[in-house]
């Protein structure tokens, strides 16, 4: 059972996230790049009311909210170079994991395909952010060449 403390400090953490995005949002202008927009994190906020209020979710409601939490948190390239992301992730990435828990439960005969999922999907964000750290700091020959293509 969860406890109705755990769950206003999760749902305000959540909150918290999501005023700091649009706060950033508002003064750049525009959505920050390679991580979730403030209406993504209210989704999130809204999920988690729904999570805990909802102690019996079926199967589908659970992969549901799983699937729609993971794409939202994929969105992070670099989750340690944002300041919303570095805290927030890895709470996230906690939600999704005991989302998954609790499918696991419910479905015991898909234990192993869920845990390969989520085998595979770390594997995705590893090689994405590998992808997107790189493209910040290129290698020199890069540069050079990027240099001489501009003539």
């Amino acid at each position: 059972m969860k406890s109705e403390d755990s769950s206003t400090s999760a749902i305000e953490f959540f909150a918290e996230s999501a005023q700091w995005a649009e706060q950033r949002e508002s003064e750049l202008g525009r959505a920050a790049p390679n991580c979730p927009t403030a209406s993504e994190l209210w989704r999130v906020v809204e999920i988690v009311k729904e999570v805990y209020a909802n102690d019996q979710m079926g199967t589908a409601q659970i992969n549901a909210y799983m699937v729609e939490l993971e794409g939202i948190s994929d969105k992070w390239l670099d989750p340690e170079g944002d300041p919303i992301g570095v805290r927030l992730h890895p709470v996230l990435e906690g939600l999704i994991g005991g989302l998954s828990q609790s499918l696991e439960a419910a479905v015991p005969g898909g234990a192993e395909m869920l845990r390969q999922k989520a085998s595979l999907r770390a594997v995705k964000q590893a090689a994405q952010r590998t992808v997107y750290l790189r493209s910040l700091n290129p290698s020199w020959l890069s540069r050079i060449w990027t240099k001489l293509s501009s003539r």
